[in-house]
């Protein structure tokens, strides 16, 4: 059964036994990023220099955490009462600022002066594509690359590569198994 969801990356493989399922859902997923990150290294040509530089960033990294919701007065509510984060409404485009009247917000949550988490509202114009629940977004070198990987291992991309102001080139992709996971190349 590992076979079914292991990567050939060298990666270690679920042992066999009851536990192996549960295991290999727990190592799936960082195996998969690992592999689209190191992947998309690889087919950049870099130099092995570069590759041990890239290795050593913070690609592969969790980059930021995002709640899509459609109550995002219930989700502050909760996410404070339950966790003690502090919810900050600012402008989905410039999150430096409060939203202007008739333009779209977002929710950051933080810890203290530390933005940890944002959330965004969801409504009946977005596409029937994007689902309530939590993305995480993961650090790639080269998000366009990593989507082409996530196709070949497998996957599929969601929300195809975009430039989001501010912010770097993003994208959305599910696994294998249809787990949804962000990808960010964040602007240096």
């Amino acid at each position: 059964m590992a076979d079914d969801f292991s990567i050939d990356a060298g990666e270690p493989r679920a042992p066999e036994g009851a536990a192996e399922l549960t295991l290999t859902r727990r190592l799936f997923l960082p195996t998969f990023v690992t592999a689209l990150a190191s992947s998309a290294v690889a087919a950049a040509g870099l130099s092995a220099q570069a590759k041990q530089q890239a290795s050593s960033s913070d690609v592969g990294t969790i980059w930021w955490h995002e709640l899509r919701t459609r109550n995002p007065a219930k989700a502050k509510a909760f996410y404070s009462g339950v966790v003690g984060w502090t919810p900050k409404v600012v402008a989905q485009e410039d999150t430096s600022r409060p939203p202007n009247p008739g333009e779209k917000d977002y929710v950051v949550f933080a810890v203290g002066e530390q933005d940890v988490a944002g959330a965004e509202t969801i409504n009946g114009t977005d596409t029937a594509d994007v689902r309530p629940g939590w993305l995480t977004y993961i650090h790639v070198d080269d998000v366009d690359e990593a989507s082409k990987w996530a196709v070949q291992l497998g996957g599929k991309v969601v929300q195809e590569p975009f430039d989001a102001p501010g912010v770097g080139r993003m994208a959305e992709i599910e696994d294998p198994e249809g787990n949804r996971v962000g990808l960010v190349s964040p602007r240096l």
